[in-house]
């Protein structure tokens, strides 16, 4: 600890040319402690969640934020397929109502599931424990919507809205003021969302132009409107498809729409902005599908050129590694463990994932638990290590100096960035 103080105090005397920062650089340096995050867990335990009666497979498609439900569908015989809903307590239920619907996410408690059903026209529902499935209805000269994300308590739903006259715009629906259409990125002729932040103040989604060949991620807020998130470099197109509950971090694909072996997954933060993620070893595309509350852990799939499938997470540390070898170095079982062919949601905490497993008709859906949390400490903890440690000072610094540090996203980096992020990491992540 002497040490890293001493380290930290030669720092910041290179730096005091700053003027400004020095007196917050010097008291930090005279408060500086290093907290180690020792964080018992659970021995992991996977479970496959098999079928309702006369079903053939199911396939997951979100986790609630406290890892204790998964939404999904279940399919039978030729095109027919239905909404579920799993928990440990009750087990899996059918809430679409016997109708074809398909949850797109669930609420941080997952008593609320937003989702699409169809026929005779898609419209795009919310179902709770409490009421059951209700439509959202239309916005004016509406004709169809599609489902998106929903905020963590349920009362935020977004999508994808069309008029009669094929006017496509992305969507933010409360029980209170019913649909908000969103508009365009500039040039662009659509949009439609897939993802909400816990609050419903961040959402997420697409943006194209006229033909569909160019696609760009937006994140918009009240404030700031629709803004281009960009792409990774050569690509097209990028396409987010969940959006952290602190609404920092935004994952999906970026590519040449159309051209799946250009896809890749990323990772958009303010400060990297798109990240190509890359792929798992010898394979040819990936997506991102979710991500944990502040972003620190992402999963999707990554195919070969054979198009067969693994799931994947990402930190920040280790990059991009096969979910099978995480999970077996984190203790699980792997004896009864079918193929994970996606992983499409992870906890707030990143301690339960979700996704599909098997091939074909004896696919799947599972959810693994007991995991060890791979969240930040807290939002000081700049390097996702779970520690407070000089180096975290050093690396803030670092992004402040190149304006890419907005710790307080106010949308802007300046001494408030300095001030807030030293308040966190002199409190030992109180803020």
């Amino acid at each position: 600890m002497r040490s890293d103080c001493s380290r930290l105090y030669a720092f910041l005397r290179a730096n005091m040319a700053c003027s400004r920062l020095r007196p917050t650089h010097r008291a930090a340096c005279l408060v500086l402690l290093a907290i180690t995050s020792s964080v018992a867990h659970a021995q992991p335990t996977f479970r496959t969640l098999g079928v309702l009666p006369g079903g053939s497979y199911s396939r997951s498609a979100a986790i609630s934020a406290d890892g204790q439900t998964v939404v999904g569908r279940m399919f039978y015989s030729g095109s027919n397929y239905r909404a579920f809903h799993w928990n440990q307590a009750d087990g899996m239920r059918d809430i679409g109502m016997n109708v074809r619907a398909s949850p797109t996410a669930v609420s941080a408690d997952g008593a609320q599931v937003a989702l699409t059903v169809e026929p005779p026209q898609l419209r795009s529902h919310r179902w709770s424990m409490r009421d059951g499935l209700r439509s959202l209805g239309l916005p004016p000269g509406g004709s169809y919507t599609i489902s998106g994300g929903i905020s963590a308590n349920g009362e935020v739903l977004v999508g994808q809205s069309a008029s009669a006259a094929g006017v496509v715009r992305a969507y933010r629906w409360t029980a209170a003021s019913g649909f908000h259409l969103l508009g365009v990125l500039p040039d662009m002729t659509s949009s439609g969302a897939s993802g909400a932040s816990g609050d419903g103040a961040v959402i997420v989604g697409v943006s194209c132009n006229s033909s569909g060949s160019v696609c760009r991620g937006f994140r918009w807020t009240a404030a700031g409107g629709m803004q281009d998130i960009g792409t990774r470099p050569s690509a097209t197109t990028s396409s987010p498809t969940f959006v952290s509950t602190d609404g920092r971090t935004i994952v999906g694909w970026s590519g040449v729409n159309g051209s799946l072996p250009t896809y890749r997954a990323f990772r958009w933060t303010s400060k990297s902005g798109v990240q190509d993620l890359g792929t798992l070893p010898g394979d040819l595309a990936s997506t991102a599908m979710s991500c944990t509350a502040d972003g620190s852990a992402v999963v999707g799939w990554s195919g070969n050129p054979q198009l067969a499938t693994d799931a994947f997470i990402w930190t920040p540390a280790n990059g991009m590694v096969e979910l099978r070898s995480y999970l077996a170095a984190a203790g699980l079982d792997m004896t009864n463990v079918p193929n994970l062919v996606e992983a499409v949601g992870i906890s707030a905490d990143g301690t339960a994932i979700t996704g599909t497993g098997g091939v074909g008709s004896g696919s799947s859906a599972w959810i693994v638990t007991g995991l060890p949390p791979t969240t930040a400490l807290c939002s000081c903890d700049w390097d996702y290590s779970r520690e407070l440690t000089s180096q975290d000072f050093f690396d803030f610094l670092s992004d402040y100096f190149d304006g890419r540090a907005d710790f307080n996203e106010s949308g802007q980096t300046d001494d408030a960035d300095v001030f807030d992020f030293m308040t966190c990491f002199m409190g030992g992540c109180g803020r």
